[in-house]
């Protein structure tokens, strides 16, 4: 599955959470803007190439890679990638967190993850379900 349209979908479908976060943050400075972008860019597109690619194969090799599987994987990728985010963003401006901020991020994080994910396995124009795991 490694053609034109992969790459384009790999380079596209990250993109969905920093867009989100511009939109939704509304950022008040250049400043602040190009930091929130660099950190969401960084937060997408390493745990995509790290983890989602890999995923990918392993879904490929087992003849069962659906965007539904695909949905499922990166909500569950984006939850712990964005309580990593979380973590890191506290540590970095010295703040606590308390258990409600754990799960709001984690739903977020899952909610973004199987946004990718979705726009992910459309782009690349997968089935919606696989039409069976066969073993090799």
């Amino acid at each position: 599955m490694l053609n034109l349209r992969m790459w384009l979908t790999s380079i596209l479908a990250p993109l969905a959470p920093s867009v989100f976060f511009l939109f939704a943050l509304h950022p008040s400075t250049v400043r602040v803007t190009a930091l929130m972008l660099a950190l969401s860019l960084l937060f997408s597109y390493v745990p995509c190439l790290l983890l989602g690619l890999p995923l990918i194969k392993f879904l490929e090799w087992r003849r069962s890679l659906s965007t539904m599987r695909l949905a499922i994987c990166g909500a569950l990728i984006g939850a712990v990638v964005f309580c990593t985010f979380g973590f890191v963003l506290s540590g970095l401006l010295d703040s606590s967190v308390d258990a409600a901020s754990n799960i709001r991020e984690s739903v977020a994080g899952a909610l973004l993850g199987l946004s990718v994910a979705i726009l992910f396995g459309a782009i690349a124009g997968m089935p919606l379900f696989a039409r069976g795991s066969k073993q090799r």
